[in-house]
């Protein structure tokens, strides 16, 4: 007798449960699915929350600066990002005008400005820069004026523009993730 169920036994598990192959089926199309997602739109995506998050560094980077300042006996005029739209770069700069005190507050980045050492980057390949204020306008410049800091926005020729500027990154394929800097120094991902 004991014989026979034990060949009973083995007849009835002799295969998989219906159970088990749904839940190999089911594991196998997530994680088929998780890497379709990953390799086509999830790869530019991910290449974009990095570049957002590089760029939200830098001009929290040029706002620390600005605000540890504050006891040096030699403070530079400003600190500062630029925004090359038309190469798709960003820097952190010192603005190291000599006429600082007598400056018109039109902070720019010039060939003249010191470029903090591995602070210039560019978007990778496909990935664009957008800047621009409340009306539009291009921005080129966000600057912090120690010791408070004060936030200057400007463009190329120095023309101080409005209150906050949005900073738009694109992938090729089209996503688009938005910063937002206002005159307070206050920094907003959108």
């Amino acid at each position: 007798m004991r014989q026979s169920s034990i060949l009973a036994w083995r007849r009835h598990s002799a295969g998989f449960t219906l159970i088990e192959l749904i839940t190999t089926i089911a594991i196998t199309a997530l994680l088929s699915g998780l890497f379709i997602a990953y390799s086509s739109g999830g790869r530019e995506r991910l290449t974009l929350y990095r570049e957002q998050a590089r760029l939200l560094s830098v001009i929290y980077r040029a706002k620390s600066l600005s605000i540890e300042t504050y006891a040096e006996p030699n403070v530079p005029c400003a600190f500062g990002v630029n925004l090359d739209i038309l190469n798709n770069r960003y820097r952190l700069f010192r603005d190291i005008d000599p006429a600082c005190p007598t400056a018109n507050r039109y902070y720019v980045y010039d060939g003249m400005d010191e470029v903090l050492l591995d602070e210039d980057y560019s978007l990778p390949t496909g990935f664009t820069l957008s800047v621009r204020d409340s009306g539009g306008v291009p921005v080129s410049n966000l600057t912090f004026v120690p010791p408070d800091p004060n936030v200057y926005l400007s463009n190329a020729t120095g023309v101080s523009t409005s209150s906050q500027a949005t900073i738009d990154l694109k992938s090729p394929n089209g996503s688009t993730l938005s910063l937002r800097v206002n005159e307070f120094g206050q920094i907003t991902s959108l």
